[in-house]
């Protein structure tokens, strides 16, 4: 009976020092100070999506008829709002505007 007494406080003896060498005291570690500056953050949000008009049945398009001369976006490419997609030639549209604005011209130099 002895004997197992004995063995029995080598064994709570031996877990009481495994206990310490596995979980002793915790030595203090050093801490670490960041100095933060206040500043904007910027939003985005990515997604894909199509252009679609807000009315289901008048398809987009331009407010004047013209060929189509650049294309500036390729599909799938991200875009933002107000962004030009695509430019028109308009070559009568052009004169138009510059014989209007030659008319305006001469009634201011009148």
């Amino acid at each position: 009976m002895v004997r197992w007494i004995v063995g029995i406080v080598c064994a709570v003896v031996a877990l009481a020092v495994l206990g310490l060498v596995f979980f002793g005291v915790k030595t203090e570690r050093e801490e670490q100070t960041y100095t933060v500056k206040r500043r904007e953050m910027g939003r985005s949000v990515r997604g894909l999506g199509k252009v679609e008009s807000r009315i289901p049945d008048q398809p987009l398009g331009f407010v004047i008829g013209g060929r189509l001369k650049a294309v500036f976006v390729i599909e799938g490419q991200a875009v933002k709002a107000g962004e030009k997609l695509a430019e028109l030639e308009t070559p009568d549209f052009e004169a138009r505007i510059a014989a209007a604005q030659a008319v305006v011209a001469e009634a201011l130099a009148r």
